[in-house]
């Protein structure tokens, strides 16, 4: 289980180094909300002033688009985790941009997908 969860923190610091090559700024990672789960990257992006939340997953397998990649489910419980970070961080009541991305790290490389949901 360790070396799963050590596993895990290498992809998102690869991700998050990917991400702040692309331009975004990484403000926090492993943003736990009690028993809802984890936002693994919250980005700001400075050219279109949003506020990027990315899950980062590995891809062992070939899947053919970011929808075979992650669930309805892990999608709704990530679109709640964004709300309760903005609550957390007093923003809620802004007019923010967000966005949901995705990052696959695999054995080619890093691909992001953009606006997952």
């Amino acid at each position: 289980m360790l070396n799963k969860v050590r596993r895990g923190r290498d992809y998102e610091s690869q991700a998050a180094k990917f991400l702040a090559r692309s331009g975004l700024i990484v403000l926090e990672r492993n943003w736990f909300y009690q028993h809802h789960g984890e936002l693994d990257i919250i980005a700001f992006e400075p050219g279109v002033e949003s506020l990027i939340f990315v899950e980062v997953r590995s891809q062992n397998t070939f899947w053919l688009d970011s929808s075979q990649i992650i669930s309805i489910r892990k999608l709704l419980r990530l679109k709640r985790l964004v709300h309760y970070w903005l609550r957390a961080h007093r923003l809620a009541r802004f007019d923010l941009q967000t966005r949901l991305d995705l990052v696959v790290i695999n054995a080619q490389g890093i691909s992001w997908y953009k606006a997952i949901g």
